[in-house]
C-alpha cells in the first residue's frame, strides 16, 4: 500500500472526481476512507481503492493525531484545513479542478 496515513492531503487520479483533493480519514484493507467536509462528510465518507488516489505534499498533523485517537473533529475543520493544504501544493495527475484541458482531455486514465 501506498505511504498514505490519516491526515493526509491526497487527489483523486480516476473516476467522475479526478483531480478533487481529499483528506485521508482511515485505511481499510485495499481501501481508503476520504473527506473533504462539503459532500464527503465525517459521517459518509468516499470509499476509493487506495490505487486510485495520489497522495500530495500536505499533511494536517492535528487532525491526523485527533483521527488516531478518535477525537470528534467538524467538517468545517476538514474545510480550513483542506483549502490551506491545497494552497501549498497541486495535483500532479490532474488538471487540479477536476476538469478538462484545452483538448478537452481530463488527463486521468
Amino acid at each position: 500500500m501506498k505511504d498514505l496515513r490519516a491526515g493526509q492531503l491526497v487527489s483523486s487520479t480516476s473516476g467522475r472526481d479526478c483531480g478533487k483533493y481529499y483528506l485521508v480519514l482511515r485505511l481499510e484493507n485495499d481501501r481508503v476512507l476520504l473527506v473533504n467536509g462539503a459532500n464527503r462528510t465525517l459521517d459518509q465518507p468516499k470509499k476509493k481503492n487506495y490505487r486510485h488516489v495520489q497522495a500530495q505534499p500536505g499533511l494536517a498533523g492535528d487532525l491526523a493525531e485527533k483521527f488516531g485517537a478518535g477525537i470528534r473533529v467538524d467538517n468545517s475543520d476538514i474545510k480550513k484545513i483542506l483549502s490551506e493544504l491545497k494552497g501549498k501544493g497541486g495535483c500532479r495527475a490532474c488538471s487540479g479542478e477536476g476538469g478538462k484541458d484545452e483538448d478537452g482531455e481530463t488527463g486521468c486514465d
